[in-house]
């Protein structure tokens, strides 16, 4: 791999459209390290790896200010250490529905 990749380089490795990386720029999820003598974006393999845990917690539902508060919050975390929070998240949710659907049923029978 390259020592800095373009937006174009980045985004293609990542299989990402580059749309999406100015998307993550401007909500400040994934800044360029510099820029080009053309003044194109920069990026390097830590860029990389921080693209890779952006589309991976989006894959699993997380909105773009989850990913940037889970990025600002856990930035050594690995995506494995993440997910497994998520889905602890889910598993508590999935515990309360089920408790309101209980609930309901003996409201309803009551």
């Amino acid at each position: 791999m390259k020592e800095k990749m373009t937006s174009g380089e980045i985004a293609k490795q990542a299989g990402v459209s580059t749309k999406a990386l100015r998307i993550y720029d401007e909500k400040g999820l994934l800044k360029p390290v510099g820029h080009s003598n053309g003044n194109y974006k920069l990026y390097d393999k830590s860029s990389l790896i921080i693209l890779e845990k952006i589309i991976a917690l989006k894959h699993i539902g997380f909105s773009l200010e989850e990913i940037k508060s889970s990025l600002e919050n856990d930035e050594q975390s690995s995506i494995r250490e993440i997910l497994e929070k998520q889905l602890e998240m889910m598993n508590q949710k999935i515990y309360e529905l089920q408790n309101i659907i209980v609930i309901r049923e003996r409201v309803k029978d009551g």
